[in-house]
């Protein structure tokens, strides 16, 4: 018995039109299930999540009602099913008479007492991620011929993609829901609990005839935590604005940088050279990695700090060099503008540069670092977009407000 008699073009062409739609994963999903179990004669259909490592088998999407079976968030072990037999299997697992079939004994049928299952594995990156199910209390007469198998073969192969752009959102949604519990607990907690150790640390030390600590010592690495958390908020409104590219003059906003670095260090040096007011289409955060860069380069520097930034433009790339006298960067802080924190003795001294890592890279950008005995330079190149190509010819005075 299987699927004769039926127009597989018109079907085809409407399951194709349901995963086109607009809609979400779920009713789409749905919608499919129902359509292949009526084309199939059997009573429901279930698509699953399955984690082998763990036997974790649950129904994401089910013909079942509320009250059925196996609904929308059914759980079970993967071992009392007959999803794990399918995983084992290149092909699709059919049964249409489990008792008949010599599956009275297995544990799947004992447990769940279908006679009729016809499966198929969903595979991410060959690791089983799902299984797409078509079950039936009643045994039929008949075993699935090989149209039905192949509908069912198809009908994976067009639910995986959109359920690996589910499994996905579901991953990213689970990450920033976290991030954002621990980025509010740090802030909020760490930063209070800091500022009132600071300020019961004064107290004590002026009470203090002879302290045994460095005083300068315990305020500066008090400074430093507090500055830490300061830093993770900076990052979450990075990942927060970051959707939007806007029109900037990026010599403008150097210029506004350079002198708000001054006012926190008189004593710097900075200098400018650039031929034109370049523009650039880019992310707001741009601006952050910028000051991050130039205030890295006048703190390092020594007493006598001395800084010089240059920009080159052209059709393709905005190219900036920052160079200082410095010491030269250390080898933890150059791993932190390559995406890594380095180790956790020295991970809080690098959060500034990556965070110049992490916006270069969100415009698909380059960094280069070189050290000498004179100091070190970091060039950061960034692509232009299509659309910044108008940019270069456009007036000035037809450009947007900054």
């Amino acid at each position: 018995m299987g699927i004769q008699g039926i127009e597989l073009d018109s079907l085809f062409s409407t399951l194709t039109e349901i995963l086109n739609s607009e809609t979400s994963f779920e009713h789409k999903a749905e919608q499919v299930l129902t359509l292949g179990a009526e084309t199939l004669g059997v009573d429901h259909a279930h698509l699953t999540r399955i984690v082998p490592e763990s036997d974790y088998w649950e129904v994401i999407v089910s013909t079942d009602p509320v009250d059925g079976a196996y609904p929308v968030g059914e759980t079970a072990d993967l071992q009392t099913t007959y999803c794990r037999r399918t995983l084992e299997r290149e092909e699709p697992l059919a049964i249409h008479d489990a008792p008949n079939q010599a599956w009275s004994n297995d544990i799947a049928y004992e447990t769940h007492e279908l006679n009729t299952y016809l499966g198929t594995t969903l595979q991410h990156e060959e690791r089983p991620i799902g299984t797409l199910c078509f079950v039936d209390k009643t045994a039929r007469s008949e075993p699935f011929d090989a149209t039905a198998i192949a509908f069912v073969d198809w009908l994976t192969s067009m639910l995986l993609s959109e359920f690996k752009l589910q499994e996905q959102d579901f991953a990213v949604e689970s990450y920033t829901r976290l991030v954002t519990i621990f980025s509010r607990i740090l802030r909020h907690n760490l930063r209070n609990d800091l500022m009132i150790i600071r300020g019961q640390m004064d107290i004590l030390i002026e009470k203090l005839e002879e302290p045994d600590t460095d005083p300068t010592q315990l305020r500066t690495t008090i400074n430093r935590l507090i500055r830490l958390v300061e830093k993770s908020k900076e990052l979450r409104q990075i990942a927060e604005q970051d959707s939007t590219l806007v029109e900037q003059t990026v010599t403008a906003l150097i210029e506004e940088h350079i002198e708000a670095v001054k006012t926190e260090y008189p004593t710097a040096m900075i200098s400018l050279t650039t031929t034109e007011d370049v523009r650039l289409l880019a992310f707001p955060s741009l601006q952050t990695a910028i000051y991050e860069l130039l205030e890295n380069a006048v703190k390092h520097s020594g007493e006598d700090p001395k800084c010089t930034v240059r920009i080159e433009s052209d059709p393709d790339v905005v190219t900036i060099d920052i160079a200082d006298n410095g010491p030269g960067l250390p080898v933890h802080e150059q791993s932190a503008l390559e995406g890594e924190l380095g180790t956790p003795i020295n991970h809080n001294t690098g959060v500034g540069l990556y965070m110049v890592w992490w916006v270069v890279k969100s415009h698909n950008g380059t960094i280069q670092v070189s050290v000498t005995e004179t100091g070190t330079t970091v060039t950061i190149s960034i692509p232009r977009p299509m659309s910044n190509r108008e940019l270069i010819e456009r007036p000035r005075n037809e450009s947007r407000a900054e």
